[in-house]
């Protein structure tokens, strides 16, 4: 049988206390490595994306570039528009002027060259209708009645005309002006009456070109105008 043991209080029941134990840290994560081939592959990658966006960006440019440009010129041009309208309109007028000038220095020298011709037309022209007038009277300048009569004569023989043909030299007319006068009736070349209409003509659609000196008009070119009454 045991033999029984005297209790010594030696024994220690209080609770034994720890201090808490620090948290366990995770360690990182090794970072990641790559093979010299997929560096390689990104590089390129890169380079290939960045050229794109250089060529993208550069085109954006050129088409900035080229849409500025159209609209200076589109400007240009219509800053240059009342320009050459001005310029083609004086070379228009410029163009007339000449050629009012060179008709006003060759026709008059035609025309007196061919004065007597002048005269028979005229009169060639008119006897058909004149065939019941008992006379005519032909008034032209002093220094065609010489060349004229001798023509006039056979003309209005030959036209059968039945009346009496007088010729008279008349001071206020030059050659080639002429005057044909009947009964109740007359026509004419008269020059200074046709530079009138012409200036006129001229001054209504083109007046700079109508503004000539005097000396360009040189001699007179004649008109034939027919009047009844």
């Amino acid at each position: 049988m045991r033999n029984a043991t005297k209790f010594a209080f030696d024994t220690v029941f209080d609770v034994e206390c720890h201090a808490p134990e620090p948290p366990v840290e995770e360690e990182a994560p090794p970072p990641p490595t790559f093979s010299e081939e997929e560096l390689a592959r990104a590089a390129e990658n890169g380079y290939a994306r960045g050229r794109d966006e250089a060529a993208a960006a550069a085109a954006a440019a050129d088409e900035r570039h080229a849409a500025d440009a159209l609209d200076a010129i589109a400007r240009q041009l219509a800053a240059l528009s009342p320009v050459y309208e001005a310029g083609w309109e004086h070379c228009r007028r410029e163009s007339v002027a000449i050629a009012v000038a060179l008709v006003r220095k060759l026709v008059p020298k035609a025309m007196q060259a061919g004065a007597t011709g002048t005269v028979e037309s005229i009169l060639l022209d008119l006897l058909p209708r004149l065939m019941d007038e008992p006379r005519l009277v032909i008034r032209i300048a002093d220094d065609l009645i010489g060349p004229l009569r001798d023509r006039l004569e056979s003309l209005v023989g030959r036209s059968g005309f039945p009346g009496k043909l007088i010729l008279l030299a008349d001071d206020d007319i030059t050659a080639p002006d002429c005057r044909i006068e009947w009964a109740d009736g007359g026509a004419d070349f008269n020059t200074d009456r046709l530079w009138r209409e012409i200036d006129g003509a001229v001054e209504r659609h083109m007046p700079v070109a109508a503004a000539q000196p005097a000396d360009m008009t040189g001699d007179t070119e004649s008109e034939k105008e027919t009047s009844d009454g």
